[in-house]
């Protein structure tokens, strides 16, 4: 309604398409986060190879070493033949419940995360292997998508409207308390975690996803195994979240871009943006590069 009212209609075409971007962005990013995490199980499982690794330290593989790529082209049909029941149904109300339990599942990762990070950087001091660098000597382009990523604090829409006790009753004021401490806390957690886990882990041990950090020389086997049990837990939670977001694709897809309501139509698009996350996760599978082009688009253009 407001970009109807406010905006001519070049604009209107451009934000239906890069908030299309928007909506897609969650199947995407949770697929290749899942994949992600079959990667470290595997690796912790002793079923990976060394030669699939770029930088075994930090769990890197090399995506297109040619048992990986088959092995992620295994795992993005079952997922995909996995979920297709779910994809057609018109509502999910009934695993909404998991969207929560996997909010709650990054966020005990996270905070098990930032207990730990001190005594992995006790050890690697003890080793002489922890490496900072407190002043890059290499700029990079990385760090202008990394800033519109974190700069998605302030596109907070999604919690926003998650908020629901404080959105029983909107009135202005209680609006701007929302969105303020959404926008403060979200920014505040995501520097928090960015620094503490560098400047613990450093130059040679932080991976791409900080919750697939590989444990330190003489960890207590009880502290990681419940670490471990958390991320194989984290991953059914996730699997089971992915088809989430498909009802409300599927339907501003088909209100927005004006398809006919036919059952055709409902099937196609029921299965192709799914389809396309696994595609997605298929020919790209990483996890920082999809999330701070997603960073770039969705602020840019939408926020």
């Amino acid at each position: 309604l407001l970009t109807k009212r406010y905006c001519n209609k070049t604009i209107q075409k451009i934000f239906k398409f890069t908030y299309l971007i928007d909506v897609i962005s969650m199947p995407i990013l949770v697929t290749i986060l899942s994949w992600n995490i079959v990667e470290y199980l595997m690796a912790f499982v002793g079923l990976a190879k060394d030669d699939w690794f770029i930088d075994k330290e930090t769990f890197t593989y090399n995506e297109y070493h040619k048992e990986v790529f088959l092995i992620r082209l295994l795992y993005c049909v079952l997922i995909y033949l996995i979920m297709l029941p779910l994809l057609f149904r018109k509502d999910l109300k009934s695993l909404q419940i998991v969207g929560n339990i996997f909010l709650v599942f990054l966020l005990f990762l996270c905070g098990v995360i930032l207990v730990e990070m001190p005594f992995f950087q006790s050890n690697l001091n003890k080793l002489g292997e922890l490496q900072v660098q407190y002043f890059s000597k290499t700029p990079s382009f990385q760090w202008v998508e990394s800033f519109f990523s974190m700069i998605l604090s302030y596109y907070c829409q999604p919690y926003y409207f998650a908020i629901r006790n404080e959105l029983m009753h909107p009135t202005k004021k209680r609006l701007k308390k929302v969105v303020r401490f959404s926008m403060m806390s979200i920014l505040t957690f995501f520097v928090l975690i960015g620094v503490i886990c560098y400047l613990c882990l450093g130059d040679r041990f932080t991976p791409d996803l900080v919750i697939l950090r590989k444990a330190y020389e003489g960890k207590p086997g009880w502290s990681e195994g419940v670490f471990q049990v958390s991320i194989l837990l984290f991953f059914f939670v996730s699997i089971l979240s992915m088809p989430l977001f498909n009802p409300p694709l599927r339907d501003y897809i088909l209100v927005e871009f004006k398809f006919e309501p036919t059952t055709r139509n409902y099937n196609i698009w029921s299965t192709l943006p799914y389809l396309i996350s696994c595609i997605i996760c298929l020919v790209y599978p990483t996890i920082i590069g999809v999330f701070n082009f997603f960073g770039v688009t969705v602020f840019n253009f939408n926020g």
